[in-house]
């Protein structure tokens, strides 16, 4: 697979923009459906690449919420199972402070007693993290609707998640042991909204896991499905920008000059880049590009990978 991708200084970043072309059977007429973007996601087609004969894994290393994804595949009419090689972590990963490592498991016995000798005093707290932050995963599960998308930033009643685990823990290490998902979001914990400390309670509740070959065999198994229902699939196919008739979506136009045209089109591609640059000039006015520029996009960690010439027998997911 080649990748093309560039950075731009005002974060705008397209990763990888490529397409599946759909065509499937809808109320016994075919339609022509076109997804710009690829991968679960959108661009996760491009987390693998080969370099020297090294194989990099350049997105996540291991998958929350695989209930999710067994989802997706049962309504495929699939098992995620007969499609890749699930390995629940445990621990899920280790955490490494200056005078501790803790080493979060979804053993919530182990986690307590370990907790208790770690950082005495914090136990009972850890009980109250899972049962109420179990009430708030539910509520939100239950209600998810676009209002309560639209309100998810508003959540926690103004707290941050930094200041929802002061309500559970008394000590700075232990909170920090429970806020580095915030990272997800490219947020810090002080400033990350108060709802998303259901992510370090999704992981102690229901696990993670790692795909044996690297998460790119999800984006592979995927597209192993897609192409069983007569998916084609292009790669290295960049999308110069929409095809509109009036406000309506018609279809896009590849960099190649090539006009596809479709029933419906989906978009999964970067937002910042796709509203700058797949969307015809002066449609949107109100994502206008000086706008577009001035909103402020969040940022994950900066990443560096190496190929080593030789094994290291070190533990998964240290994090110092």
């Amino acid at each position: 697979m080649g990748l093309r991708g560039y950075y731009r200084p005002n974060n705008l970043q397209p990763a990888l923009f490529v397409e599946y072309l759909f065509s499937f059977i809808l109320n016994d007429k075919q339609k022509h459906i076109v997804v710009v973007g690829a991968g679960p996601g959108g661009l996760t087609a491009a987390m693998l690449f080969d370099l020297n004969g090294y194989k990099f894994d350049t997105g996540p290393t291991f998958l929350m919420m695989k209930f999710i994804l067994d989802e997706v595949f049962e309504e495929a009419g699939r098992a995620s199972d007969d499609y890749l090689d699930f390995v629940k972590l445990e621990p899920m990963y280790r955490l490494a402070f200056d005078q501790a490592t803790v080493e979060p498991t979804t053993d919530h016995a182990a986690m307590r007693e370990q907790i208790a000798r770690v950082f005495p005093g914090n136990e009972e707290g850890f009980d109250r993290f899972l049962e109420k932050e179990q009430v708030r995963y539910d509520k939100m599960s239950r209600y998810f609707s676009k209002e309560m998308i639209r309100a998810l930033p508003h959540l926690g009643l103004g707290k941050s998640v930094m200041d929802i685990l002061k309500g559970y823990f008394n000590e700075d290490e232990l909170r920090l042991a429970f806020t580095f998902q915030s990272k997800y979001l490219g947020m810090s914990a002080w400033e990350c909204p108060g709802a998303f400390a259901m992510l370090p309670f999704v992981e102690h509740a229901h696990g993670i896991y790692h795909t044996q070959g690297g998460l790119s065999e999800i984006s592979e198994a995927m597209a192993k499905v897609c192409r069983e229902y007569g998916v084609e699939i292009r790669l290295n196919s960049p999308v110069k920008e929409l095809v509109l008739e009036g406000r309506a979506v018609k279809g896009v136009e590849l960099e190649s000059g090539e006009v596809i045209h479709a029933d419906e089109t989906v978009l999964n591609a970067d937002f910042g880049y796709a509203m700058e640059h797949l969307v015809p000039k002066g449609v949107l006015k109100k994502y206008r590009p000086e706008k577009l520029r001035n909103m402020d996009f969040s940022c994950s960690t900066f990443m560096l990978y190496l190929g080593l010439d030789k094994v290291y027998d070190l533990p998964h997911h240290t994090i110092f």
